[in-house]
C-alpha cells in the first residue's frame, strides 16, 4: 500500500464517526450527543499518537493501535456518561464502533509514516 492510499484510508476512517453523528443529528434534528462522543474518541486516539510518537517503530504499530482503541473507547464512554447517557449496551456499542474507526485511522496513519519513523 502506498503512502497516499494509507493517508486516504486514515482520513476516511477518522471521519466515519463524524458522518454517523451527522446522520443522527439530521434524522432527529435535536440529538447532537454523538458529536461529543466522537470528539472524545478522536481526542483519545490523537493523544495516543502524540504520546507514542517517540516510540513509534514498525514493531509496535499494533500496540499503538490497540492503545488508541482502548483510549478512544474509554474517553467516548466517559464523555457519554458526562452528558447524561446511561451506561448500557447501546452506549458500549457506539463507543466501541467509534473507537474501532479511530484505531483503524491510527493504524493507517502509522502505516503511511505521517510524521513517524514507521515505514
Amino acid at each position: 500500500m502506498n503512502r497516499m492510499t494509507a493517508r486516504a484510508l486514515s482520513f476516511a476512517a477518522a471521519t466515519m464517526p463524524l458522518a454517523f453523528a451527522s446522520i443522527r443529528a439530521i434524522r432527529t434534528s435535536w440529538d447532537f450527543r454523538y458529536f461529543m462522543i466522537a470528539a472524545a474518541g478522536l481526542i483519545g486516539a490523537a493523544a495516543t499518537l502524540a504520546i507514542g510518537r517517540g516510540y513509534a517503530h514498525s514493531s509496535n504499530t499494533f500496540a499503538m493501535t490497540l492503545v488508541a482503541l482502548v483510549a478512544a473507547a474509554l474517553l467516548s464512554v466517559l464523555a457519554a456518561i458526562a452528558i447524561g447517557t446511561r451506561l448500557g449496551l447501546g452506549l458500549l456499542v457506539v463507543a466501541a464502533s467509534f473507537a474501532a474507526c479511530f484505531a483503524a485511522a491510527v493504524f493507517f496513519h502509522l502505516h503511511a509514516g505521517v510524521g513517524n519513523p514507521v515505514e
